[in-house]
Order: C-alpha cells, then structure tokens, then sequence
C-alpha cells in the first residue's frame, strides 16, 4: 500500500483513471511481481500511517517535509512544472517571485506546500496570498479576474480547464512565467531493498510507459 498526497489528474486521479504517474508506479511493482494499491490520504495522516507500518511507501514532493533518517527515498519520479499563470490581456509582467506581493495571488494549500522552499517568506506572509484548495474553483477566480495571478502546476491546471464553467471563459489566452525550479517527487520506503527493487524496474520501464503516452 502507497499513501499518496496530492491525488490530482493528470498524475493521478479518483475513478475513471488512476493516471500517468500511478500507472508507472503499478508498473514498476509489476516487474518484480509485486501488485500495489493507493491510498489517498493527506499528508499528515500519511506520515502516522508509515509509522504504525500500515503502509509500505508515502510519495512525498518538494517541501514536504521528510524524516531525517530510517527512511529510503526512491529515483525520481515524473517532472512538475510550477508557473505563475496570468491572463495575456492583463499584461502584467513578473520577472521575480518578489513582484508578486503587489498582485492578488492564488494558489492550492498542496501547492504551497510544495513549493514551500521557493516560495518568498514575504509573499507567503502577504494578505494577497489566498489558499483555496480547489483546483476548478481557483481557475475560475483566475478567468474571471477574481485574482490577479494563479501558482500551479501546468499539467494540473491544463487538466482542469474543461471543468471550469463557460462563463469564466477559460478560452482566454493566458501567459506562464516559468519562474520555478522543476519539481520531482519520490516514494520513501522503509525498507532498503524494496525500494532498490523498485528502483531498478521504475528506471527499466519509465521510457517505454511514457513514450505510450
């Protein structure tokens, strides 16, 4: 059992399809003959559940905070590419994270989170800064010019786009200021030799499964 945070399409998702990144991860345990299952919890409640050995693994990223020691993080998993999104009509410029204390801000508390180390202590402290975990709900402020620029992820806010109402128009043309560093995340296991087993057969099919779209 793997506890994921952050279950959100295009990575991973709740009914219908489980998603690009937990697809990799199911076909990595298969290789070796394992079968896995997810368990979509928060974060915390991921961390007691790794303690009380209810669950083999917990996918943790960026600023997630990880235990100093007993812990085996695994290779890399799949890219996310964290933007500022803001409308082209608007033509607000951002060269710096700093600038955007000046701006009405939206962002997912799981993006925060994530982002945690990256993010200016003084936009994090701003009361323009709005936590609003809904990723459809948060796009639609964005288009309807609620707030003035949206921190995501490009995937998942690309993912979300068809859930927006028509009334937000989210046809508008949007501009992404790609002022962050690259973010992967990895599962930690417990145990050394699972997660060097899973490391081999994640690095033997990672090219293939992604090159099936």
């Amino acid at each position: 059992m793997i506890a994921v945070t952050c279950p959100y399409a295009p990575f991973f998702g709740i009914g219908g399809s489980n998603g690009i990144e937990w697809r990799l991860i199911v076909s990595a345990f298969r290789e070796f003959g394992q079968q896995v299952q997810h368990l979509y919890v928060s974060y915390e409640d991921a961390l007691r559940y790794f303690e009380s050995d209810d669950v083999e693994g917990v996918w943790v990223c960026g600023g997630m905070g990880i235990p100093d020691k007993g812990y085996y993080p695994s290779a890399p998993l799949l890219e996310r590419r964290f933007v500022v999104a803001t409308l082209a009509d608007s033509e607000i410029e951002i060269e710096q994270l700093d600038a955007l204390v000046e701006f009405r801000v939206g962002i997912h508390p799981d993006v925060l989170q994530v982002l945690q180390p990256q993010i200016p202590l003084a936009l994090q402290r701003s009361e323009n800064l709005e936590e609003i975990a809904n990723h459809v709900l948060l796009a639609s402020l964005f288009f309807t010019a609620r707030i003035d620029a949206l921190i995501t992820e490009e995937s998942v806010f690309n993912e979300h786009l068809s859930l927006v109402p028509r009334a937000a128009d989210p046809t508008q043309p949007i501009r992404f200021h790609r002022l962050f560093e690259p973010v992967f995340p990895k599962i930690l296991f417990k145990d050394q030799a699972l997660r060097d087993r899973f490391d081999e057969a994640l690095k033997k099919i990672t090219v293939s499964l992604i090159g099936d779209g």
